[in-house]
C-alpha cells in the first residue's frame, strides 16, 4: 500500500501554468522560487514539506497540464489527543 490510508490529505491547486520539468525537480529546495523580486525567497513549499515530515506526514507535487495548474498535496496524519495522553 501506499501507506495514506490513516492520513489526512490537504490538496491545493493553483491556477497558473503548472510545474516544468525543472521546476518539479527543485520545488522543495529552500530558496529556489521562480518568481521575480526581493519578496520572493523561495522557502514557502520547502517550509510547508518540512512540517508535514517533522509530523510523520509527506508532501507531494504534481504538474498540471498547462491549463490546469500544479497541486501540492499534504498528507498527514490524523491527530488523536486521547492516544497522545495514554502514551505519556
Amino acid at each position: 500500500g501506499t501507506g495514506y490510508a490513516q492520513m489526512v490529505c490537504i490538496s491545493v491547486r493553483d491556477s497558473g501554468p503548472g510545474f516544468g520539468h525543472r521546476e518539479l525537480a527543485r520545488a522543495f529546495e529552500p530558496g529556489f522560487s521562480t518568481k521575480k523580486g526581493h519578496s520572493h525567497i523561495g522557502i514557502g513549499l520547502w517550509f510547508a514539506r518540512e512540517v508535514a515530515l517533522a509530523c510523520d506526514g509527506r508532501a507531494e507535487i504534481t504538474s498540471g497540464s498547462g491549463k490546469t495548474g500544479g497541486v501540492v498535496e499534504f498528507h498527514l496524519r490524523p491527530y488523536h489527543p486521547q492516544k497522545r495522553r495514554s502514551a505519556q
